[in-house]
């Protein structure tokens, strides 16, 4: 297959995917009561009690001792992991600048213009 097509799809694919994520923050903004909770993947691997903990606040759920006490685990687990996997918006061509709708807000929604890496690292 031509490099340009591979590169076409690769586009589409993306725009698709970030419309499937901007539309319900475009539907849940015309219902302002709705409570939402908004968990970054990040947060949610890195530090997993404190995400889910601030998502049931937000979310004004009650959180039951058996479920506590599994997120301590988890946390716990988190703490252990490593990994040296990095990776950069650019790498997918999906930079901000000149991205167009929806990549481009997207990116900028979700603040992603900087470079990651899949999990914490951990201290040496």
């Amino acid at each position: 297959m031509e490099e340009s097509r591979i590169r076409e799809s690769t586009r589409v694919m993306t725009d698709l995917a970030y419309e499937h994520y901007l539309l319900p923050q475009q539907v849940l903004a015309r219902y302002p009561a709705t409570r939402v909770a908004e968990i970054d993947y990040r947060e949610l691997t890195a530090q997993p009690r404190a995400t889910i903990e601030k998502a049931y606040a937000a979310l004004g759920i009650d959180m039951t001792p058996r479920m506590s006490a599994y997120l301590a685990a988890e946390d716990a687990r988190a703490r252990k992991h490593e990994t040296s996997h990095q990776y950069s918006l650019a790498e997918f061509g999906l930079e901000d600048q000149g991205n167009p709708a929806p990549a481009g807000a997207a990116v900028r929604t979700l603040r992603l213009g900087r470079r990651h890496r899949s999990a914490r690292r951990r201290p040496r």
